[in-house]
Order: C-alpha cells, then structure tokens, then sequence
C-alpha cells in the first residue's frame, strides 16, 4: 500500500514539473505574428512612402525593445507586409488588392491608411473577414446628427459594432477640449480658419455654443498658399482672436503671413489644433509677444520619449539633433502606441486562448466566400479591455474603438519658447495659468494708460486743473488716487512701465474709443460696466462691486409728517397760490364796498329802516374766492357787474367741463 501512494506521489510531480516547464517553455518561447499596412498618397499630407516608413519604424522600435519593456507576458515578435495604394484607382481595385494582402500574407491586423476614403474601404474588408483594422487618423470622423441630450457631437465613420481601432484622440473630446479652451480664455468674438471640406469637426462644439453670438464667429477656409484674405478679413472686423484648424504645413504657412502682415504682436491671440507645436520653427515668433497657445500630448523631455526618438533616428540612421528632432513628430508617437496597442492586445489573446488550451492558428481567410478569422473578433475585444501608458500617455478605448482617458498638455509661446502652463483632462477640463512669463507680452515693456482725472480715483497733485497741463509735458507724478497706486502695484508685479494719457474732454466713451481704436494699451478708470461697453473691449472683474455695495443701505420709510399733504406741491407753489387767493379777495372786497348793489337792507319786510349793510364781508370774499377755486358754490348773491361776469364766467366753465366728461 505504501509503496502504491509514493509511486502514485511521484506520477503527480511528473505532472506538474512538466506542466510548470511547458508554461515556462511557454513564456520564453516567441510568437512571430504578421501585420499589414496599407498605405496611399493622400495620407493627411504626406508622401506614401513616408507613411510607410513611419510604419516601419513602429514596428522596428517594438521589436527592439524587450518584452520587460513592455511589460508583456509573452514575447511577440512582428513583421510587416504593407501595400501602397493610389487614391485616383477605384475602389473595386482597392478592395481586392486588400484582399490579397490578407489573403497571401496571412495577416492578423491592418493598419491604415489614414485617409478617410481610403480608410472606410479597408475597413469593410476588415470587417467582412474579422481582422482588427488600426489607425492612426485625425480626420476619420464625420459629423452625424448630434445628441442634444448628452452633447455627443461626433461619431466614427466606422460603425460602433465594426473591427475599427483609432489611436488618435476622440473628435468628440477634442471638441470638448477645445470649447474649454476658449471659455477658459472667455473668447467671445473670433476667426476660424480651416482648409479641409471636412474640418470644424474638432470645433463643433465651440461652433453651436449658445452661449456665444454666432454673428461674432467668422468662418473662412484656406485654399491657396497666397490667399490672405483670410487674415484681412480678421483686420477689417477688428478680430484679435484667431482659431488655425489646418495642417502643419498650412498653419505655419498662415503664421507667416500673419507675420508679414503686422499680426504678431500683443493684441493678437492664436489658437493651433495642431498637436504638433513642438515641432514648429517658433524663433522669428518668440520676441513678438504674440500669444499663442495649442495642445499637446507628450513632452518631448520625457524618457520614454528620448528612448522612442533614439530608436527613430536608429531606424532613419540619422543623427540626433535638434532639427532632425522634429521628424519626431505625434503621428510617428501614435503609430508607435498603436503597434504596442495591438501587442497588449494579442498578449492578452495568448493568455486566454492557453486557459483553454485552444493553440492559435494563423488566419485563412477569402473575401470571395466569406470566411474570416475566428479569433479575430475577440481579439478586437481585447482592444476595450487593455490600459497602458504609451509614449503618448495613457491609451484606452471605448465601446466604439475610439481612445480616450488620455490627458492633453496646455502649452503657451513664451520668449524661452513652447511652455507647459497647465493640463486638460475629460473630467476636470481645462486648468492652466498664463503667467506674465508665458503671456511675454507685458514684461519690460512700456503700455499707454487712458484714464479719465475723477477724485479719489485720479487726481492731479497740487490740486491742479486739467487744463492747466494739457500743453505741458505732465509724467506718471503728477497724478495720485486710488487707481493711480493700483496701476504702480500691478507694474511691480507683472514688470512692465506705463505711461498715464488722460483723457482731456473728460468723457468715459472717448476714452472707451481710446482703447478700441488701439490708441492705448488699457484704461484704468472708475467705468461702468454695460452691455454696449462689454462687446467693444474686454474688462476686468469688478473686484470692489461687493464692498461697495455693502456701504449703500436703503432708508427706511419714514412716518408721514402733519404737513404731509403740502408734499405734491413745492413751497413757492403754495406761497404763489395763497397770495393770488387773498389778492382776489381783496379785490373783490373793495368793489363790494365800492359798487351800491351790494349793500342792502337786511331786513326788506321793514321799509323804515334806512341802515344798510354789505354782507361782502372779508370772511366772504375769502371763501367766495375758495370756492371759485375748489368749483363750489356760495351763498351770498352777487349785485356787482364784475361778481356777474365772473359768475357766468365760472358757470360756462363748470357746464364745459361737464359737457367734456359727458363726451369722453
């Protein structure tokens, strides 16, 4: 029995020492794969062969590195097999010289072309025999009707469900990027400049802002390398903000222009969607304290960076400079993430294919009937579930097969050249600063400051008048107030000189023209901010709004006094109207006592009694001139011609105004 168990004990460690060699036999042993790429003479700019080389060189900088490098757990080695396309050929003819790369050379991926024509026709062979389709295309995306609900502007030529990989950076969230760009920038007034037919689609966003005037956007497309119109019409507008979606070779091509024609200074501010900064010939730009500000992916300081450029400049046999470090540019970056894209992705494919102890067989596909690669839709699966940093960050994928969850670097145009002044990410947006280093434009330089003479906030000294000195030569002394001491802070801090200008007719919109019109640099005023104000100039924040209004209080109501009712009316206006009251009075009470008609008998029935009275007493004629005033009646009957008259004279008046008020 005993000698039963250790034989059976022994069989059992047979078992897993060999299970244990097979998997380290497993891991050390080498995987040699093929990849095609497909490639034409329209690749977003370039030549064919040098998207080719590219390529090339993503396969040659994979191979070189280890798998450690990687941090794989199999060791892949791949080999290429590309096909140079022409566009102008038809797309029957394309499809089947597609067909025979997959079918010939057994190939278990392609890659390109970054065309979008081209790319839409690969891809359905992909599609149609399920071999994963890779590329690297910034304009492989086309604007489908939007989502309203969740601002999902942009959606892949390829469908969602296809075998369709892009490592170039979602349309949707550069879109996203670039609209937090310029909010951040409160960009209100703009040019966009494009040249393809299908461009904007990075800026869609920005485009249906409601929260911009879409009458203060101007759209122009670049056509020809001497087209300047297109800055012209910046100039005549009164534009200073101006967006490039171009390629590099017609972004530098506008830079220069807008070089030539005076564009390159302060008061200009250019956006680049280009990710390609670093690669820019910048130095006739630095010293002109133009604001120039685009994204990136990676810094070019970066290690791994270093180590892919030593590869590259190994591959072309090259020497590693400065200028032919600008070959290196973010397409070459990408395609170098997208061969170790693929690898994760296989090296996955591997370890859940040996969990079943299923061997993986090269593809023996045909698009004549309609067979295709069993394990290439899960390998496309693959895709979704990998995350890594690559040499241009991190490189995951959504559901469609589009990159995202990769972080942008905000880079800004400083005199010591492209400088990182902050980061975008798709959960936090943009945040960066531009400081007085990066901005370039304020440091040691001299700015005209229009300002308008108002106490506290700007005062000659001495108590002098304005026109006293507008035929002398007055400097920054001769001025005090509050913002004369918060421009001296500001040129401290920020290093620049000024020169105080104030206006001399004392009007705030002069002085609004000043600063529009481009004759000074900035106002610094008392200035109220209003709607006609804001769309001409910029203004900073009303940082004293809140202190000032906590010293404004409103008065409670006070309790009505006795003589309340006086209120209507000023003083002068019952003076004049008691005067004119007791001046009537009067008058009538001489007549009365002048005329004979008035004085009677008081007693008639007595015809004895000879004494006679005036009953026009001056009580009377007050309340008679009262009366007429108040169109009421009075007792006492008038005898007198001038009572008469001004009886019937009041009565025509009361019977009128009855008469108007019976009409109405």
């Amino acid at each position: 029995m005993l000698i039963l168990l250790v034989v059976y004990l022994w069989d059992l460690l047979i078992i897993i020492t060999t299970a244990v060699a097979g998997q380290q036999h497993l891991h050390t042993q080498t995987f040699d794969i093929t990849v095609g790429g497909v490639f034409t003479d329209r690749d977003e700019g370039t030549e064919t062969q040098s998207m080719e080389n590219i390529f090339k060189y993503a396969i040659f900088h994979y191979n070189r590195l280890a798998k450690e490098a990687h941090n794989l757990q199999f060791k892949i080695r791949m080999k290429e097999e590309t096909l140079s396309l022409i566009a102008a050929e038809s797309a029957v003819q394309t499809v089947h010289d597609v067909c025979s790369l997959v079918h010939q050379r057994y190939v278990q991926g392609i890659f390109g072309p970054p065309y979008p024509e081209l790319a839409t026709l690969v891809h359905s062979v992909c599609y149609h025999v399920d071999v994963p389709f890779i590329n690297v295309c910034s304009s492989c995306y086309d604007v489908e009707n939007p989502d309203e609900e969740n601002n999902d502007y942009i959606e892949q030529i390829p469908r969602p469900d296809s075998m369709s990989i892009n490592l170039y950076p979602s349309n949707q969230d550069l879109n996203i990027a670039f609209h937090n760009l310029t909010h951040k920038l409160q960009w209100t007034k703009f040019l966009i400049i494009y040249d393809i037919d299908s461009g904007l689609t990075r800026l869609q966003r920005l485009l249906n802002d409601p929260g911009v005037n879409q009458s203060d956007i101007l759209v122009r497309q670049f056509t020809h390398y001497k087209d300047r119109s297109v800055l012209i019409d910046a100039i005549g507008r009164d534009i200073n903000n101006i967006i490039l979606d171009l390629n590099d070779v017609n972004t530098r091509t506008v830079l220069k222009m807008a070089l030539q024609m005076g564009m390159i200074n302060s008061n200009y501010h250019y956006i680049l969607t280009t990710l390609n900064i670093d690669t820019f010939d910048l130095e006739d730009y630095r010293y002109n304290y133009v604001n120039l500000t685009a994204y990136r992916l990676f810094n070019r300081r970066d290690p791994r960076i270093l180590q892919a450029m030593q590869s590259f400049f190994a591959f072309k046999t090259m020497s590693n400079n400065e200028v032919n470090s600008r070959l290196f540019t973010t397409s070459v970056a990408l395609w170098a993430d997208a061969v170790l894209a693929y690898a994760y992705a296989y090296d996955r494919l591997i370890a859940s294919q040996l969990r079943l102890g299923v061997e993986i067989m090269r593809p023996n596909v045909s698009c004549t009937d309609g067979r295709g690669w069993p394990l290439g839709i899960e390998l496309h699966s693959k895709f979704h579930e990998i995350s890594f940093d690559g040499i241009t960050g991190k490189v995951k994928f959504t559901s469609n097969g589009e990159r995202t969850g990769f972080e942008l670097d905000v880079v800004h145009l400083s005199e010591a050249g492209v400088t990182k002044v902050g980061t975008w990410t798709r959960e936090k947006g943009a945040n960066f600063t531009l400081t007085p280093i990066a901005r370039g434009g304020l440091f040691n330089s001299t700015l005209i400051v229009t300002t308008i003479v108002e106490a506290p906030y700007v005062m000659f000294k001495n108590n002098q008048n304005i026109s006293d000195l507008l035929h002398q030569n007055y400097t920054n002394n001769d001025f005090e107030g509050f913002c004369v001491d918060l421009l001296e802070e500001m040129s401290r801090a920020l290093k620049f000189r000024y020169k105080i200008k104030p206006i001399t007719t004392l009007r705030y919109d002069d002085m609004v023209d000043e600063v529009r019109l481009k004759k000074a640099d900035l106002a610094v005023a008392p200035l109220t901010i209003n709607y006609a104000r804001e769309k001409q100039i910029d203004f900073t924040k009303p940082f004293l709004s809140l202190g000032i209004a906590i010293l404004f209080k409103l008065p409670k109501p006070e309790k009505p006094g006795l003589f309340s009712f006086l209120s209507p009316l000023s003083l002068e206006i019952w003076i004049y109207t008691f005067a004119a009251v007791f001046t009537v009075s009067f008058i009538l009470l001489l007549i009365a006592r002048c005329s004979p008609d008035e004085w009677r008998n008081p007693y008639p029935c007595d015809t004895e009694y000879d004494i006679l009275e005036n009953r026009f007493t001056v009580s009377n004629t007050l309340w008679f001139s009262i009366g007429t005033l108040m169109q009421q009646g009075t007792i006492e009957e008038e005898k007198a011609l001038i009572f008469s008259f001004a009886k019937r004279k009041l009565t025509n008046y009361k019977n009128h105004k009855k008469y108007i008020s019976t009409i109405s």
